[in-house]
């Protein structure tokens, strides 16, 4: 009951703590970071003030019919699962599915995105060292309360507000789906912003007399 009404946040595997009553700062997703800059979370955590860390885990699978769908394979085809639970000084802000076919890493030094030589520096910059270029992800963003499984991972209560984000990157040059992704952002911790500012051509800042 303590837990349904956000005065508890059970964790798991180390038991029930009081919540804490103060404000956490409000953390922006953006699009992707500039390539070669690691892990794209962290980079744009970091970026804030922010200490990132996180917990991940891959291991193969076969793809269900709904990933499938997603990255144009048929299902049971084998796949790399890696879940992840992301951090923010400490604190579970966001967690992610990601799924890549093993048509696609299967057989290369970046197979396992968290492990090897290239662990942990992003889809995009992984694909690249295979010859796969992909562009701005396709995203779907929604909203919804939180599953008993997610808020326990975040450190929520069930149905807290979550942004739910479907994101898929495809290789440029052959259309295909390379990767995919359920991620999972906490409501209470998140905003998303998308687009971009312009800049004026000769590099000065727009001002009015």
């Amino acid at each position: 009951m303590l837990v349904d009404e956000g005065l508890v946040v059970a964790r798991p595997g180390r038991g029930h703590f009081v919540r804490s009553q103060e404000e956490r700062p409000l953390l922006v997703r953006r699009p992707r970071v500039a390539a070669g800059t690691g892990s794209p979370t962290e980079a744009l955590l970091t970026a804030q003030g922010v200490r990132a860390t996180w917990d991940s885990e891959s291991t193969t699978a076969r793809a269900d019919a709904r990933i499938a769908e997603r990255l144009g394979i048929a299902a049971g085809d084998p796949v790399m699962h890696t879940a992840y639970v992301y951090r923010a000084d400490g604190e579970p802000v966001q967690l992610a599915d990601s799924w890549e076919p093993m048509a696609v890493t299967g057989g290369t030094l970046v197979v396992l995105p968290e492990a090897g030589p290239y662990a942990g520096i992003g889809v995009a910059d992984r694909m690249a060292l295979i010859g796969v270029e992909v562009g701005t992800p396709v995203e779907r963003v929604t909203a919804r309360g939180a599953s008993r499984a997610e808020a326990a991972l975040l450190g929520t209560t069930p149905a807290a507000p979550v942004l739910a984000v479907e994101r898929t990157y495809y290789d440029r040059a052959a259309g295909r789906a390379v990767e995919t992704a359920d991620i999972v952002l906490l409501g209470s911790r998140w905003a998303a912003e998308y687009g971009t500012r312009p800049t004026p051509a000769d590099g000065s800042a727009d001002t009015q007399g």
